[in-house]
């Protein structure tokens, strides 16, 4: 098997990474804690997502492709931004990030190891200072397009985190914390790389998300987020939002 070094990007580097993918499969190698150049990232993968959070205040959000690459959105503090990692070989990744969403070369390496498979615990997710463990479950009931007072909602709901689409505009990812959920939300329609908090109560037996409060991280701007119900209960197999297009193919689209 052709190695990469991890510092040597090059066509060579590109063309020996095709020969270690055509080698192998990558399912569910994202879930874990790596360590890298921008602190821990803590990950699950899950029905072609990984979704998890980094450092002491980040929160990501990628779509996984067939190719043991993922692309997709993180949050860090009042800012987003995009990224795409690429698994080289086993526990080892690389990647890139970038702010917003900005053109070609303006973006930054992002490198990580593997230093756990176990699902670790997640805490960015929460406003205050708490900790939610990993349970594993299947349930589906929240799964689907919803209505609600800002647009459409394409969610799904996987071991206690909600993510999905949000309208045509940006993503959505929370977590449970054992009474509602809590996350955070991006909204490209509006100007800069401001990241929304959200605080949502649900009726995880009725199947039903009943909504609660919203803001904009460091503003004032905030209000009620309500939920007229489950528009299509089926409209959760494919996101629209969540994948950053071109980023896997070529190795580098930013």
């Amino acid at each position: 098997m052709i190695k990469i070094s991890r510092h040597s990007i090059t066509s060579f580097a590109i063309i020996s990474i095709s020969v270690v993918l055509g080698q192998k499969s990558f399912a569910d190698e994202f879930s874990g804690t790596w360590e890298t150049n921008y602190g821990d990232l803590r990950l699950l993968e899950t029905d072609g997502v990984v979704i998890g959070d980094y450092g002491v205040e980040g929160v990501i959000l990628g779509e996984v492709m067939a190719d043991g690459c993922a692309s997709g959105y993180f949050t860090n503090g009042k800012q987003y931004g995009q990224f795409s990692f690429r698994l080289i070989e086993n526990g080892e990744f690389i990647g890139r990030w970038r702010w917003g969403s900005n053109g070609p070369g303006q973006s930054e390496m992002w490198r990580g190891n593997k230093v756990s498979n176990s699902i670790p615990d997640f805490s960015n997710f929460f406003r205050s200072d708490k900790k939610s463990v990993h349970i594993e479950n299947d349930m589906t009931v929240l799964n689907g397009l919803w209505s609600t007072s800002y647009g459409e909602l394409r969610l799904r709901e996987s071991d206690l985190f909600l993510y999905g689409d949000y309208g045509d505009r940006g993503i959505i990812a929370a977590r449970w914390d054992g009474n509602k959920y809590e996350g955070f939300f991006i909204n490209e329609k509006k100007s800069g790389t401001k990241v929304g908090w959200l605080q949502w109560e649900a009726d995880i037996i009725a199947g039903r998300i009943i909504g609660g409060s919203w803001g904009i991280i460091g503003e004032s701007l905030g209000g009620n987020w309500t939920f007229q119900g489950l528009a299509d209960e089926s409209d959760a197999e494919q996101f629209k939002n969540i994948s950053i297009p071109g980023s896997c193919s070529p190795m580098w689209a930013f």
